[in-house]
């Protein structure tokens, strides 16, 4: 018996959350159609985009130095990745701003108080016009 009131009350529940919810986007839905203030056009964004020579690219999207919870300094980081032949890499550090990695990061005041005491190491001008 209890089972079948668990059941009634799950299936009362889940009705009466759905209906509303399906009444009201279908007001605002023909309210703004009925307005004609709203376009419904899908843009692709790829459109313009020539398939025959577009490229992958090997990536890092999220990597952290020293600069905030990272094992190594950015220079090292920028190596390793150079070394396994990636295309892109992503310096991803907690509180800190990069400008490229050859420039210095700028920490969130209090927040990154290693950027900010101990100064991470940059990758040079010259290993970088070299990269």
């Amino acid at each position: 018996m209890k089972r079948r009131t668990l059941k009634a009350v799950s299936l009362l529940l889940s009705f009466s959350l759905i209906c509303p919810l399906t009444f009201i986007s279908s007001a605002v839905y023909s309210l703004a159609d009925t307005q004609g203030s709203k376009d419904y056009t899908i843009i692709s964004p790829y459109e313009d985009i020539n398939w025959d020579t577009w490229g992958t690219y090997k990536t890092n999207l999220h990597t952290h130095s020293k600069a905030s919870d990272g094992k190594f300094e950015i220079p090292e980081m920028v190596e390793v990745n150079y070394a396994q032949c990636l295309d892109v890499l992503a310096m991803t550090d907690h509180c800190v701003v990069h400008q490229g990695c050859n420039k210095d990061p700028e920490p969130v005041p209090i927040i990154s108080y290693y950027a900010i005491l101990k100064k991470p190491k940059i990758l040079s001008q010259e290993r970088y016009q070299q990269i």
